[in-house]
């Protein structure tokens, strides 16, 4: 989950991908429904799935290390606690996530990366392709309106899907949604 800056209550006109907009504060954090989204997934996991979530801004930040079982209350607990500031580095926190992945003996290996699409650093074109060769693929959430055209071909290479999540209500049920498919 992207939980820089942009992800607090931003509602963003004429973004571009040169970082150029106006940021007028509205509605709820976009960081804030990440994390009911968050919920609201792993209700629908059984106890042989596993959950992690990793939290970035600048740097990557494990919430909850990636387990298998977790108990809600933990969860709610681990993920309660991360707010949006910072800048974006997508390339760490999916990074960190791939790294985990690869340590786990599963059938299914999937990432849902959720972010604004503002980045500063962190190309990610070769890691989803590496990724999607190795079995662990990725989708994702574009949050909100001007979200960066850019993250539909990346879910494309990294073998997921794409969500163009342009009314930020809808995250938890996209997620629901991509957790059970």
């Amino acid at each position: 989950v992207d939980k820089s800056g942009s992800m607090g209550r931003c509602h963003c006109d004429n973004p571009d991908l040169n970082q150029t907009y106006t940021r007028a504060e509205v509605g709820q954090p976009k960081v804030d429904i990440a994390k009911e989204a968050i919920m609201r997934a792993a209700s629908a996991l059984g106890n042989q799935d596993f959950l992690g979530v990793v939290a970035f801004d600048s740097a990557a930040r494990w919430v909850l290390d990636l387990a298998q079982l977790v108990d809600p209350l933990a969860l709610e607990d681990a993920i309660g606690g991360f707010s949006a500031d910072g800048n974006t580095n997508l390339l760490s926190g999916v990074d960190a996530a791939y790294k985990a992945l690869q340590g786990v003996d599963a059938k299914r290996k999937h990432i849902i990366l959720m972010t604004d699409g503002w980045v500063h650093q962190g190309d990610l074109s070769t890691l989803a392709q590496q990724m999607q060769a190795e079995g662990i693929t990725m989708s994702v959430i574009a949050a909100g309106n001007g979200s960066a055209e850019y993250l539909k071909g990346l879910s494309a290479m990294g073998g997921g899907r794409f969500y163009p999540a342009t009314d930020i209500l809808n995250v938890p049920d996209i997620f629901l949604k991509e957790t059970v498919q």
